[in-house]
């Protein structure tokens, strides 16, 4: 998966895809751009990603959503993830564009 914004060279996009090399943190980032601008519940992010697990508890979604703000917040990509109250998170800003392939 390549995750691209406008605007944006090919040195950037390494910057934010190879930090987010495993796959957890990888298919939260593509759940968030898929439902760009439209709050995604904790819930509906749990299901999504360790539903079918049954190990963990809803509080891993606010421990990767911490790691990718954080290697968000290390660059300027146009978009960030915001917590939306009682609603889940959404991301903002320039919709980036999922390249897969």
């Amino acid at each position: 998966i390549q995750v691209a914004t406008r605007n944006t060279t090919a040195d950037r996009v390494e910057q934010l895809v190879y930090p987010v090399d495993k796959a957890r943190k990888r298919e939260l980032l593509s759940l968030l751009i898929e439902t760009a601008g439209k709050p995604l519940s904790r819930n509906a992010i749990f299901d999504a990603l360790w539903g079918a697990e049954g190990s963990s508890n809803e509080n891993v979604v606010d421990v990767y959503v911490g790691y990718l703000r954080k290697k968000l917040d290390q660059n300027d990509f146009g978009f960030e993830i915001k917590t939306i109250r009682n609603r889940g998170f959404c991301l903002t800003g320039r919709t980036p564009v999922v390249e897969t392939g």
